[in-house]
């Protein structure tokens, strides 16, 4: 018995011509459907290299540059009230310039209750905090032009292939000839003389100054730290950082691949 053929499916269109699926049978003759295909013009990249990605920046902290960990006194697990008055006494630093000298103390105050404090320790507080401000050595710092916490980054390949520091200045002077940057050290006791400063403090701001050199070109760069427990504005000499720059750049760049 011949078999018949039998179609599965339904017709199926590609362009004019109908292709059939079919079963068991090769009896029945089908139409192929076009696979011709256009050619296509690529664009002229596709033959081209990718284009390689830039290094991202090596970001310095300043205990690496240092080669050394924070100097011991104060940390927020390990002496809690201590770390919380220094939060308070940067906070009053920063916010109490901008305000009138005859309501300063009020204010200092206020903000003190405000942050639970009690009586005693919050006129001690503010009291310090005014000794700083009203310090006629510190007038440059607390000038109207000078500025708080300010956030600063910038690429410093002197110190190393793509390296880069970014930190922020508790306050920060610029005139048309140079720049004051000033760090508070809040929880520590002056040192007698600059040669007594943490080498982790001396790196700090000497890549702040090399940062604000980039940022300010061609101004003299200033650098300073307050003790405010003294109080004690300490000027740091530039050949006490030029000295540390030269360290930086042989502790973090041994090979020289940045010349």
């Amino acid at each position: 018995m011949e078999r018949a053929a039998c179609k599965i499916g339904v017709p199926l269109k590609q362009a004019d011509d109908t292709a059939y699926v079919v079963g068991a049978s090769d009896l029945e003759k089908t139409t192929p459907i076009n696979t011709q295909v256009n050619p296509v013009t690529l664009p002229p990249w596709i033959g081209s290299r990718p284009i390689e990605e830039p290094q991202r920046p090596r970001l310095i902290r300043p205990s690496q540059a240092a080669g050394a960990e924070e100097p011991g006194g104060v940390s927020p697990s390990g002496d809690k009230a201590r770390f919380e008055r220094g939060l308070l006494m940067h906070a009053l630093l920063a916010r109490l310039p901008e305000i009138s000298p005859v309501r300063r103390r009020e204010v200092a105050l206020g903000y003190l209750a405000r942050h639970e404090i009690d009586a005693a320790s919050s006129t001690a507080l503010a009291g310090e905090a005014l000794a700083v401000l009203e310090h006629v050595d510190f007038a440059p710092v607390f000038a109207q032009d000078a500025r708080a916490e300010v956030a600063i980054v910038a690429d410093l390949p002197e110190f190393g292939k793509d390296a880069r520091v970014s930190g922020r200045l508790d306050r920060l002077t610029v005139t048309a000839d140079y720049v004051l940057a000033v760090d508070f050290k809040t929880n520590r006791s002056a040192p007698d003389r600059v040669e007594g400063i943490p080498e982790l403090y001396v790196t700090q701001m000497t890549l702040y100054r090399a940062a604000l050199a980039k940022i300010f070109p061609g101004r003299r760069i200033a650098c300073a730290l307050v003790w405010t427990q003294a109080p004690s504005l300490m000027r740091l000499p530039d050949g006490l950082m030029d000295a540390e720059s030269a360290r930086i750049r042989a502790r973090l760049d041994p090979l020289g691949s940045h010349s």
